[in-house]
Formats: C-alpha cells, structure tokens, sequence
C-alpha cells in the first residue's frame, strides 16, 4: 500500500485573449530624445506589433490618455480598424496636457474585465 500521487498536465483553456495598449497622448509625448518623437516612435511601435501580432492574441484594444483617458478602440479582431485611429491620433494637432494614467489604467481593466470591477 504504497502512497501514490497521480499527476496530470492540464492547459488551460481561455474564452478570449485580449490585450488593451495604453497610449500617452500627452505633450511630453512630444519631445524629440527619440527619432522622430516618444509619440511617434510609440505609434510607430504599436503600428509594428499589430502588423505581427501573434496568432495566439484574439482582439486588441486602444486607450489614449493625457489629462484624461479615452478608450481610442474597444477589443477588436481587427487590426486594421486599430491603425484608423493611430493615424487619427499621430495627425491631431492638439496638445494635451497632463499625464493621467490612473484613468487610463481603469479604462483598461473595465474594458478587460467587461464592465466589472476587478
């Protein structure tokens, strides 16, 4: 009668793999320490990883913020719909000012979470 242990790998499975990007819009976005600007360079950088974006990622999600946060695109299939609104966001000529991630942090997860508090 020997103690014995029975193990099992088991992966788990997932309804849906979202990933919410969080984009500061902010005028210190706009400095030029990095070529062309920290803005444009992040732009660039999402419009990058949206064009390899691994099979394995479902939808993607983008929220702006600077005083104030937006959700830019809720979850999407898509990413051709995402790079609509970073060409809208790299032509706005407006300058915001503030740095409020705390609103863009929960614009995230009430996108990530449905609505739900975490």
């Amino acid at each position: 009668m020997r103690p014995q242990l029975r193990t099992e790998q088991v992966t788990p499975t997932y309804e849906e793999r979202d990933l919410v990007l969080i984009l500061d819009r902010s005028v210190s976005m706009r400095a030029r320490d990095v070529r062309p600007s920290r803005f444009l360079r992040a732009v660039d950088e999402i419009e990058n990883f949206l064009r390899q974006k691994p099979a394995s990622l479902d939808r993607v999600a983008l929220v702006g913020f600077s005083g104030t946060s937006v959700v830019l695109s809720y979850p999407t299939a898509d990413p051709g719909s995402l790079k609509f609104y970073l060409d809208w966001v790299r032509e706005d000529p407006g300058l915001l000012y503030g740095t409020n991630m705390s609103a863009a942090l929960e614009s995230a997860l009430s996108m990530a979470w449905g609505g739900r508090k975490a």
